[in-house]
């Protein structure tokens, strides 16, 4: 059993906060077999398991023994699949190995608070040490790309309040000599937003570089007062409401757990908000630079199909500076792996923005091609064919055409045809094939793999080439 990447595992940079299947009173058991001999190991009352990215390692963290505990730890097995030999770390509430799976980092989270704290494993040093102890509770336990930098919040829920206070720790150049311990505390910084807290219910994440920490901050409130009284279920519909009751019940859970983006730089540490207002959703460029900030409320109660529409902004994330770079956009098509260049889809023409610029690109207009799905017949606004990748060479973007794969400059210049316009000559709709799923880049210069569809009535079956 293999989880996905960052997913419920320990194979990604972050682990499980809580048990898999741990309600209702049903138990679960993972069974591991070597292949080679035929032996096999049954865990049982698992709450979850999976491999470390390299093979090497297999985990499984035990279902917690008290339902509904005030701790969320509970026994973690680490078994070295080339020793057999393993490992069982009591209290664990998260766990991730690093990139290079070098190092295993976990939470503790035991009844009481007793002995709970960040510890790291160094594998090639043999070594196990506390990174932070406390009796406060740990959260999001975060590696960044390179497996050198750690990240969690820590903190503990104040008296008659509703949400932790949380502190941000991180951990840079781990296990060199410039290994450097950063805490932010939003207690000692007067800008931090007041009535605010840093929130677990956000994950964290690093920027390359691992210079910047996103994480997100959400407002303090006091812990409603318990009452006999019945509860009223009725539900309350009101003309001026922008969501209607079912909608609103529907996404209540979305809203509870709703958090303000926020970015901590490591360097001071120093604090920034950038999403407020009508601004409530941002989404990141790859490094980090720059966050696309969504602002729906111009366009609230408008009836819309095959997507919202949106204003978006372009939010500088060394400065928190908002900047509006398209109105009442509705085919957003995202941004450059480099962090460079947002794609979107606009009155039936593909475009492409410098977000540090602002300088556009009509690429419908570039190569005179139409890259709009017109075989969808749904009454909105159509839909692009899709992005097939972005060149290695950061000058490009691949979009797909019905039937063949363009190159499109995204500084001016000759559109380029992929497949040599095979695809609309005999009716053959090609895509590319991403085979390496970590590539986040398409190297042109290279043969390029791809899949071919006869769109033709016919009764052969896709081929690949």
């Amino acid at each position: 059993i293999s989880p996905p990447r960052n997913g419920g595992g320990g194979g990604g940079r972050r682990g499980p906060g809580g048990d898999e299947g741990a309600s209702g009173g049903s138990t679960r058991k993972v069974k591991l077999l070597e292949l080679a001999t035929g032996d096999e190991t049954v865990y049982e009352d698992i709450g979850g398991s999976g491999f470390s990215d390299d093979g090497r390692y297999f985990m499984v963290r035990k279902r917690q023994v008290a339902n509904g505990a005030d701790h969320s730890g509970a026994d973690l097995i680490v078994i070295d699949l080339s020793t057999s030999v393993a490992q069982n770390i009591g209290n664990v509430a998260e766990y991730a190995f690093n990139e290079p799976v070098s190092m295993l980092a976990y939470s503790v989270d035991a009844d009481g608070g007793t002995g709970n704290g960040v510890y790291l494993r160094d594998f090639g040093q043999g070594t196990l040490r506390p990174l932070d102890t406390s009796g406060d509770r740990y959260a999001r336990l975060t590696w960044d790309e390179e497996g050198t930098a750690l990240a969690v919040l820590r903190g503990s829920k104040p008296d008659s309040m509703d949400r932790r206070q949380n502190v941000l720790l991180a951990w840079t150049a781990i296990g060199g000599r410039r290994e450097q311990a950063v805490v932010y505390d939003p207690n000692t910084d007067g800008s931090f937003p007041e009535g605010m807290v840093l929130s677990e219910l956000a994950g964290l994440r690093w920027n390359e570089g691992s210079t910047m920490l996103f994480t997100g901050v959400k407002e303090q409130r006091e812990t409603p007062p318990e009452s006999d009284d019945p509860q009223a279920d009725v539900d309350v519909w009101h003309w001026a409401d922008v969501r209607v009751q079912s909608v609103q019940m529907r996404q209540a859970s979305r809203d509870r757990n709703f958090t303000w983006a926020a970015v901590v730089h490591v360097d001071g540490p120093r604090f920034l908000r950038l999403a407020e207002g009508d601004i409530r959703s941002v989404t990141f460029t790859d490094d980090g630079r720059w966050g696309i900030g969504r602002n729906e409320k111009p366009y609230e109660g408008m009836i819309t199909w095959g997507g919202s529409k949106a204003d978006y902004y372009r939010i500088d994330t060394a400065t928190g500076e908002q900047r509006l770079m398209v109105e009442n956009l509705g085919r957003a098509m995202g941004t450059s792996p480099d962090g460079n260049w947002y794609l979107y889809l606009k009155d039936e023409h593909v475009r492409v923005r410098n977000i540090e610029t602002g300088v556009e690109t009509d690429l419908t207009n570039l190569s005179g091609i139409d890259f709009v799905n017109r075989q969808d017949d749904h009454p909105y606004e159509l839909p692009a064919y899709g992005v097939a990748g972005w060149s290695e060479n950061g000058r490009m973007v691949l979009l797909n055409h019905r039937f063949d794969i363009w190159a499109l400059p995204l500084q001016g210049g000759e559109a380029v045809n992929l497949t040599g316009g095979m695809g609309e000559r005999d009716q053959i709709r090609f895509r590319y094939v991403r085979l390496d799923r970590e590539a986040e880049t398409i190297d042109i210069s290279e043969p390029m793999t791809g899949s071919s569809t006869p769109c033709r009535p016919s009764s052969s079956s896709p081929i690949t080439g």
